[in-house]
C-alpha cells in the first residue's frame, strides 16, 4: 500500500475516533437517540473502502481496511445498539470505549514506522 493511500485511511481512522468520543459522550447523557444517530451511519471506512473497491462488484466492507483490521463494526454496533436500547449504559460504554482502543491502536501504512533519534 502506498503512503498516500495509508494516509487516507489514517485520516478516516482520526475521524471515525473523533465520532467515537462524541458517542462516549452521548452514552454518559444516557442520550439513546444521539448514540444511534452517531453510531449508525457510513462512517469514513465506509467511505475510504468504496473509493478502495472501484467499481467491484463486492460489498464495501471487503475493501474497509478498518473493517478488517479491527475484526469489524458490525459486531460492535449490534452489540451497542441491544445495550442502548435496553438501557444498559455501563456495557455500552464498556463497548465503545473498547472499540475506541482498537481503533487508537490501528494504523496504516509507514504511519507505525518511527525513526528514534
Amino acid at each position: 500500500m502506498g503512503k498516500v493511500q495509508g494516509d487516507r485511511w489514517n485520516r478516516a481512522r482520526v475521524e471515525v475516533m473523533h465520532r467515537w468520543k462524541h458517542i462516549i459522550e452521548r452514552i454518559e447523557a444516557h442520550d439513546e437517540a444521539g448514540v444511534m444517530a452517531l453510531a449508525n451511519v457510513m462512517d469514513e471506512f465506509c467511505e475510504e473502502a468504496i473509493v478502495d473497491r472501484h467499481g467491484e462488484q463486492a460489498t464495501r466492507c471487503e475493501f474497509c481496511k478498518g473493517f478488517l483490521e479491527t475484526g469489524g463494526c458490525h459486531g460492535v454496533l449490534i452489540d451497542l445498539n441491544r445495550a442502548v436500547l435496553a438501557g444498559r449504559w455501563s456495557e455500552a460504554r464498556s463497548l465503545a470505549e473498547g472499540y475506541l482502543r482498537r481503533l487508537d491502536e490501528l494504523r496504516f501504512g509507514d504511519e507505525s514506522e518511527t525513526t528514534v533519534h
